[in-house]
């Protein structure tokens, strides 16, 4: 009897599981170049579905200038969402009003949207006082036959990349 009941919990536990996965909502990119690739590092994360953390691009670049160029793999037409800068004095990030969805300046980071799917992150040089608070982060977004798909980017700079 013992056998039945825990076949039938085990059963049950393992339907609820699989029922609950959430889809694959995430836009991926691939590097197209990146002008000077000893001072930036681009990391992408994909936690498991349904754990609640999104999918998200970590990008650490020091305070050199440089340019970054990255290509939607799954969208042919992306937007920019959701943009917020650190502010250093109370070390909170506050949203950027965004007045076109294919550009935004972040501080000393410019993001734009170019031939449609294409991002093009471009660094300004700044001094090492000022990479201490300049922290940003924003969202793209697509409308795809699939639905709509995102991903997250967090931008950190600083003297050197810690990873």
């Amino acid at each position: 009897m013992k056998k039945i009941v825990f076949m039938i919990l085990a059963t049950v536990m393992a339907m609820t599981v699989v029922g609950c996965k959430e889809e694959d909502n995430g836009l991926t990119f691939s590097t197209l170049s990146i002008e000077d690739p000893e001072n930036v590092n681009i990391r992408y994360d994909s936690p498991d579905l349904g754990c609640g953390v999104p999918e998200m691009y970590y990008i650490a670049a020091t305070s050199k200038e440089n340019e970054i160029l990255l290509e939607c793999d799954n969208a042919s037409s992306i937007y920019i969402q959701s943009p917020r800068l650190r502010d250093e004095e109370s070390n909170e990030y506050k949203e950027i009003e965004l007045d076109d969805p294919d550009e935004v300046e972040l501080g000393s980071v410019n993001v734009k949207i170019v031939n449609g799917n294409q991002l093009r992150i471009t660094f300004d040089e700044v001094s090492f006082e000022e990479t201490a608070g300049d922290d940003s982060d924003f969202v793209i977004g697509a409308n795809t036959k699939d639905g709509y798909k995102y991903v997250a980017f967090d931008i950190s700079r600083g003297p050197r990349i810690y990873w």
